[in-house]
């Protein structure tokens, strides 16, 4: 880690800390109200940590008697830190600074800490407000797919019922074009018989003309014929002829 909390004097006044390998040690100026503010001022210096680990000891983090504070993780500007069990993160930093003789100093800052058990809870909270979200959205999409599956179902009933209707009407069409059909065919039929008939009646009239033709040229011939038996002979002279039958009818008379 960047930065390690080594311990404190048993009256909490002087604090260690490995700073990048170095020893610093400073007075603890940390105050927890009216906000909680981890401020130490101090050196790097061995000669001072060695000094007191060996006349009052430093109380290590976890002993006996310590402070609460502990540092878990660190990197080269923030770390990871537990005061009095509740665990926080925040930066930090070592501030140079000359005091009123010049002599050099280091003041050790943490900056303003993020509560990491509420932020961790604040999440988890959040999480549980997703999840609740994510059921009420999965539930209602279960309610809503339930739905969409009823009105599939009642589409799909519906479908049916049409289909069966539009088969049963195809069927009574069917019925109804076959009967059309057959009624138009039997007036085919009557129709053509009757064709028949008149044709039969037309060709029997024909016929009969046809005899009646026949007869009249017979006729006709029969008196042409006679006509030509009744014609006076050629080379008579009626004139003479008439003279005759007078004288004839005068002396008979």
């Amino acid at each position: 880690m960047a930065i390690q909390f080594i311990g404190h004097t048993p009256n909490y006044a002087t604090w260690a800390f490995n700073i990048n390998g170095k020893k610093f040690v400073g007075r603890n100026l940390s105050t927890e109200t009216p906000r909680l503010a981890l401020r130490w001022v101090g050196g790097i210096d061995d000669n001072e940590y060695n000094r007191i680990k060996s006349t009052v000891g430093w109380v290590k983090p976890g002993d006996y008697g310590s402070s609460g504070f502990a540092i878990t993780n660190s990197t080269a500007t923030t770390a990871d830190w537990v005061w009095r069990g509740v665990p926080y993160r925040s930066f930090y930093t070592v501030i140079e600074g000359l005091d009123e003789v010049d002599d050099l100093f280091y003041e050790l800052v943490f900056g303003a800490p993020t509560n990491l058990a509420q932020q961790a809870a604040d999440a988890a909270e959040a999480s549980r407000l997703k999840q609740a979200e994510s059921n009420r959205s999965a539930a209602e999409a279960l309610a809503m797919q339930a739905e969409a599956d009823r009105a599939a179902a009642e589409t799909r009933r519906k479908q049916e019922e049409a289909n069966k209707a539009a088969a049963e009407a195809r069927a009574r069409q069917d019925r109804a074009a076959a009967e059309e059909a057959r009624l138009k065919q039997e007036e085919s039929n009557r129709s053509a018989a009757e064709a028949r008939a008149i044709q039969a009646e037309a060709d029997r009239v024909a016929a009969e003309t046809r005899r009646k033709q026949q007869e009249a040229n017979k006729a006709a011939e029969a008196a042409k014929n006679a006509k030509s038996e009744i014609s006076p002979p050629t080379g008579i002279n009626w004139v003479t002829l008439g003279l005759q039958l007078g004288a004839a009818y005068l002396l008979l008379s």
